[in-house]
């Protein structure tokens, strides 16, 4: 039930995705409207799709308490943001 739901949704973003394509990227000449129209129609019916679906009602009582585990010192992005723009710039200038 879970898998299905969640490939129906992916399903859905996914029209909604090649709605707006064809609405921005509409190739240059005469047809330019009707791909646009398209566009719209199918973005339209995705967003159709998606607001039709259900939605998990959550019941507080059964999942207890949230509780927010404590980052460790080596999953902060502070620490990794630095490592990695250190190694792209010894690759740069490797390439160089």
């Amino acid at each position: 039930m879970m898998k299905s739901t969640i490939a129906s949704r992916i399903g859905a973003l996914a029209v909604i995705v090649i709605g707006i394509l064809f609405v921005v990227l509409a190739p240059a000449g005469e047809a330019v409207s009707s791909y646009r129209q398209l566009g719209a129609v199918v973005m339209v019916i995705g967003i159709y799709w998606l607001l039709r679906q259900r939605r998990n009602v959550v019941d507080s009582e059964q999942d207890g308490e949230f509780v927010r585990q404590q980052l460790h010192w080596y999953q902060s992005p502070v620490v990794w943001m630095p490592v990695i723009v250190i190694i792209l710039i010894i690759l740069i200038q490797l390439w160089r």
